[in-house]
């Protein structure tokens, strides 16, 4: 990055600018030798926490069916620098937990050298100008990489060692500072999350409309009638739509059976009552309030359409995949068309209030279809349902459903063990509270006006969290260009400094060769020589 770069030129006289494989001691690969029942450590790239810049996992493996890539032992103090995706930022330091350990080779371990304090090293390591300058280094596409001596050749500001140690502690105490109000400010996300819940809780248990309830007593219909009249309306609109298709299947006759055939439309069915087993796994309602099945409240529930190019005839539409529902709303960002008939758009066709739900992906998210855009169709992962909105607000349904997999009584309904699904069958189980309509909206009105409120003030502390980390990039610069901690002229310049790192990779490199070396040396059998002699 150029503001990297321009920073080189922008610290003290007594700084210098050098790379990090000058400052840094050579470590060697070694081969997985050794007895094969040994158990190692392993860390790879997977292993670190890339919010918190730290080992967070490891894992274990017999040394002999290890990866191939588990050669490089680390020592407490080390940086790992993942080269594969720098911009994820997968960087951390060696902990004493993980001395002698064996790292990737998919990273560059950096070894800081004598006088280069370990948290100076680490610190360049995860400034964002870096960690940049290394990303727009980085070659391939679908597994974008940089070499470790890319890692190692680029430059940073070296200070004098008792500069780099100010630096550091510095660095740390406002870091820590920066911490404790990050922390306070996912207690009050947490927070805020545990108030969401319990205001739906309240609203479905009676308590949040109890006082209305109180003085309308006289006015409410009893159970009996709400579920008589939801019977009868359901019977009412499938005779309708069973008239409508009759009128359209003799327009497709007409036209000499061109398409496919209009699907004829489904009698609603009364689903069994909730049993007592699963009732112990719901809350008590308000006394003149009751569960009632799913499928016994809507009047249709339509699965969207296959997906299958070969197939598929008519027209190209838009059409809404799960990845287009969240709770409450509609991303309509990404749209994509496929193919329907005229017939089958009365089915899969949305209409204003809807009830989109995900059958799979995340299943039961929901959102009412309430958008001015309009042609939009559901494609086989969405069930569309359609309520009789003069007795059940799909709103209401709508909050109920994130509630239930919130509290994870959804759950019980999905099938499937590794993919979950929320099919048909299971949609029509589902236990919804029943309640007046004139009380379903005053909820609604609430829920709406605090969950608007939730919104906003969520969004203000996501919104400070990530200004804390704006903050912190802001101490590393201010670091890094020699602004953070006052300059002592009785320093050693860092020139010095380099020069005996110099030295001391020097001696390490002789070391090194000489133990190779010796390596190389034939073994005497010196018992042999004594019995000669």
């Amino acid at each position: 990055m150029k503001s990297w770069r321009r920073s080189m030129t922008a610290f003290p006289r007594s700084w210098i600018s050098t790379s990090v494989d000058s400052v840094t001691l050579p470590v060697f690969k070694i081969n997985q030798s050794g007895s094969p029942d040994d158990v190692i450590r392993y860390i790879d790239i997977s292993s670190i926490d890339n919010v918190n810049f730290r080992i967070s996992d490891h894992k274990k493996y017999v040394l002999h069916e290890a990866p191939s890539r588990a050669r490089q032992i680390i020592q407490t103090g080390d940086v790992l620098f993942s080269t594969v995706r720098p911009y994820l930022k997968n960087i951390a330091q060696v902990t004493k937990k993980y001395d002698g350990e064996i790292a990737s080779t998919g990273f560059s371990v950096l070894r800081p050298a004598t006088g280069l304090d370990q948290k100076y090293l680490y610190f360049c390591a995860i400034y964002r100008d870096f960690v940049n300058s290394l990303s727009e280094d980085q070659y391939g596409v679908s597994y974008p990489a940089v070499k470790d001596n890319q890692v190692r050749e680029k430059l940073i500001p070296l200070p004098p060692a008792d500069e780099q140690h100010r630096i550091v502690a510095k660095i740390e105490e406002l870091f820590s500072e920066l911490d404790n109000g990050i922390e306070s400010l996912k207690k009050a996300r947490e927070q805020l999350k545990v108030y969401r819940q319990a205001l739906l809780k309240h609203a479905f248990e009676g308590k949040l409309t109890e006082q209305w309830r109180a003085e309308n007593a006289d006015n409410l219909d009893s159970e009996a009638e709400l579920q008589k009249r939801i019977k009868q309306e359901r019977e009412a609109r499938y005779q309708q739509q069973l008239e409508a298709w009759k009128a359209t299947v003799n327009r497709w006759e007409a036209d000499g059976k061109e398409g496919k055939k209009p699907s004829r439309p489904r009698k609603p069915k009364q689903i069994e009552a909730i049993t007592g087993e699963e009732s112990l796994l719901l809350f008590n309602l308000a006394e003149s309030h009751s569960w009632q099945r799913f499928g016994n409240i809507y009047y249709e529930s339509v699965l969207g359409k296959m997906l299958d190019k070969n197939k598929n005839k008519g027209e190209l539409k838009p059409y809404l995949r799960n990845i287009n529902v969240r709770w409450g709303s509609f991303d309509l960002s990404d749209i994509l068309e496929m193919r329907f008939e005229e017939s089958e758009l009365p089915r899969y066709t949305v209409s204003k209030g809807d009830l989109v739900i995900c059958e799979g992906g995340a299943p039961g998210r929901c959102s009412v279809w309430n958008q001015e855009e309009q042609g939009f169709l559901i494609q086989k992962a969405l069930h569309r349902v359609r309520l009789i909105e003069e007795e059940m607000s799909p709103e209401h349904i709508q909050y109920f459903i994130k509630f239930s997999a919130e509290q994870g009584m959804l759950s019980n309904y999905f099938t499937g063990t590794t993919i979950k699904h929320l099919t048909g069958a299971s949609l029509a189980k589902l236990p919804i509270p029943l309640m007046p309509i004139e009380e379903q909206l005053l909820i609604v009105a609430h829920l709406d006006e605090q969950s608007s409120y939730c919104d906003q003030l969520d969004s203000d502390l996501e919104d400070n969290i990530g200004k804390s980390e704006a903050l912190r990039q802001s101490i590393l610069k201010k670091a890094f260009s020699g602004q953070l901690v006052p300059q002592d002229p009785n320093d050693e310049p860092a020139s010095l400094l380099l020069d005996r790192i110099a030295k001391e990779k020097q001696e390490a490199a002789a070391k090194a060769k000489k133990a190779k070396a010796a390596k190389k040396k034939p073994k005497i059998n010196r018992t042999s020589t004594r019995k000669a002699s």
